[in-house]
């Protein structure tokens, strides 16, 4: 990837590798961090998220799961702008849509604000339900970001931006669709 970065297809397929590699498994995940592999997602996102970002973002994301060091990493090296704007210009790909609630998740769960919320994250997800209702996991993993959105140190913003942006009805509506665990924090909000 680092040798030919220029070739969307190379990148595009070297994220689906990495993502592969990393996925539950924390010694691969050390390995590709070790080897210098979060840059270069980072790079293969930065250069050719018009080309499609779905691999870049499910590389992220299970990069970053369960993995304090690598979560940091890929935070400080700017991957929240590129996943808020992978989701503001790929809407109606639920793939794209999915991974991206998936990342938020991973990324916001257990932490202090890490700046999702001011670059419109719970809008996103939430265009994401609207866009997506019959996605079983598009729903399922943005119920699950506004979960980890709830969880953090902007908790009252999120849910202001919540109620405003017509939150309450898209969840509601994901609920009665479909069948997946229920983030305790999420559905309290629908009885405020």
């Amino acid at each position: 990837m680092s040798k030919y970065p220029n070739d969307a297809e190379l990148q595009f397929a070297g994220c689906a590798a990495l993502a592969t590699l990393a996925n539950a498994n924390s010694d691969n995940q050390n390995i590709i961090r070790e080897c210098g592999g979060i840059p270069v997602v980072l790079d293969a996102f930065r250069n050719h998220s018009h080309y499609y970002p779905r691999n870049a973002l499910m590389a992220l994301a299970r990069l970053a799961c369960e993995n304090e060091v690598n979560k940091e990493i890929i935070c400080k090296c700017g991957a929240i702008p590129l996943i808020s704007k992978a989701m503001e210009e790929h809407p109606t790909d639920p793939a794209v849509q999915g991974y991206g609630c998936v990342a938020i998740k991973i990324l916001s769960a257990g932490d202090s604000d890490i700046g999702f919320v001011d670059l419109g994250a719970v809008e996103l997800i939430l265009a994401a339900m609207r866009q997506h209702p019959t996605n079983r996991t598009v729903q399922w993993y943005g119920h699950d970001a506004l979960g980890a959105l709830l969880s953090t140190t902007k908790r009252r913003e999120v849910m202001k931006r919540f109620r405003e942006s017509g939150g309450v009805e898209v969840v509601r509506q994901a609920l009665d669709n479909h069948d997946f665990p229920r983030q305790k924090n999420v559905t309290d909000l629908l009885e405020q």
